[in-house]
């Protein structure tokens, strides 16, 4: 009987309602539904890091329903390993790109010391999750407009424009893949601000791309690494020195 109701609500909002309240209606429901969760994140942390625990996994589809990016979001599987790897975390964290990883990791360390860098290339997008984060009071988390410049053999981002601090912690999910040389700049660049032990997580390692960037780094550095997640891949990386 529920699950005919639940049809025939479902056929009344398409066909009833104007678009335009059906897209409100959506939109409103997704921020509860990423305010709701957020929060339940924030409180206890470390009751979301387990990467098994199925528990873990639909809190975190959830966050990923309220974001409302899908085509553009990390996978649940990826968002449980930077949450993970942020509350565990001894120094603070550097992103590469920015979106729902950002949220995330801001939540589980915001009762921490450790600061959040996150570079983004667009603007408009570093705006809009500025205000997401003030919106959420994370007072933990910088996002960065920092635009891309040419390194003579690959693109990466101006690291004249942001601070060259430690870090133990990496999440690179960007620049996006169709930028000159992809994701391989991190390391060239970065590589003496990263502590020994540090850990790197590469998204999209079911690509040709960052499979080979990942061969790039294992030739000039010391690392090593595991291949984790099932449709949409990503690399574990510990960063060993060069």
């Amino acid at each position: 009987m529920r699950s005919i109701m639940k049809l025939i609500s479902k056929w009344l909002f398409s066909n009833l309602l104007p678009s335009n309240l059906q897209d409100y209606i959506r939109g409103y429901h997704r921020s509860a539904v990423l305010k709701f969760h957020i929060k339940r994140l924030i409180q206890t942390p470390e009751n979301y890091i387990n990467l098994e625990s199925d528990a873990s996994r639909a809190l975190m589809d959830r966050i990923i329903y309220g974001w409302g990016n899908p085509d553009w979001s990390a996978d649940s599987r990826y968002l449980q390993a930077c949450a993970a790897a942020a509350l565990k975390s001894n120094s603070n964290i550097l992103e590469c790109g920015s979106g729902i990883t950002t949220l995330v990791m801001a939540a589980v360390t915001q009762s921490s010391s450790i600061q959040l860098l996150a570079l983004e290339h667009v603007s408009q997008w570093a705006e809009r999750l500025d205000s997401v984060l003030r919106d959420f009071g994370f007072t933990n988390c910088k996002v960065l407009h920092v635009p891309l410049t040419n390194y003579q053999k690959f693109d990466w981002y101006d690291k004249r424009k942001f601070d060259n601090g430690s870090y133990s912690l990496v999440v690179c999910d960007g620049p996006p893949g169709s930028t000159k040389g992809g994701r391989y700049g991190l390391l060239p660049i970065m590589h003496k601000q990263l502590q020994k032990g540090s850990t790197i997580l590469l998204d999209d390692c079911q690509r040709a791309d960052e499979t080979k960037i990942l061969e790039q780094w294992s030739s000039e550095y010391q690392l090593d690494y595991k291949i984790s997640g099932t449709d949409k891949k990503y690399a574990d990386i510990t960063f060993l020195g060069q």
